[in-house]
């Protein structure tokens, strides 16, 4: 799961980030002051994450599998990313 939820938290941080850069985007997401709370967030549970992952020896790195962008890994019902990570039980 760890390696599901950093490919997550990737891609979560490329879109807060072209949020950032789209007054529009900005506002539906609630207002830029918002979007920069929630990179702030995203980049400390990047680091948590990160460590977590040295700690157990995982190398995260991107993948050609998708993620569920409203999912996180306990979460994901789609069964072909599922299988693709091996998201199982």
């Amino acid at each position: 799961m760890l390696l599901y939820e950093w490919a997550w938290l990737q891609q979560h941080l490329e879109d807060l980030q072209l949020c950032q850069t789209n007054g529009a985007m900005a506002q539906a997401a609630g207002g830029s002051q918002h979007v920069n709370q929630l990179l702030l967030q995203a980049e400390g549970c990047l680091q948590a994450l990160e460590a977590e992952c040295q700690a157990r020896d995982l190398q995260p790195q991107r993948l050609a599998h998708s993620v569920a962008s409203g999912e996180h890994a306990r979460e994901v019902s789609n069964s072909a990313i599922r299988q693709a990570w091996g998201l199982v039980g």
